[in-house]
């Protein structure tokens, strides 16, 4: 796939292993949001899940974060996935294009 200048910088995994890194991830994802280089995929991904726009940045979250975003350029897709409850943790990742 041909980079794409709109989101190069977001095409990297990057690992959540940490409350700080999941913080540092959706406030990323919300800041591509407002500049209109990402959209949501589905507000409401998953039962159980906050849908992205209520999700408090600071903490609070529920057992699973779950959320993809799209490329308003390219489509090309990225996941935020972390599992809160167990601690085990999650990721940040392009996940495919359209």
């Amino acid at each position: 796939m041909v980079d794409c200048r709109k989101c190069s910088e977001l095409q990297i995994i990057s690992r959540i292993d940490l409350p700080g890194d999941l913080q540092a991830a959706i406030q990323r994802a919300r800041e591509h949001l407002e500049k209109e280089i990402l959209s949501l995929v589905d507000e409401y991904p998953h039962q159980g899940v906050l849908p992205f726009t209520m999700l408090p940045p600071e903490g609070g979250w529920g057992d699973v974060v779950h959320y993809l975003f799209e490329c308003t350029s390219c489509g090309r897709q990225f996941e935020l996935f972390a599992e809160t409850y167990h601690g085990s943790g999650g990721t940040w990742k392009p996940v495919s294009s359209s």
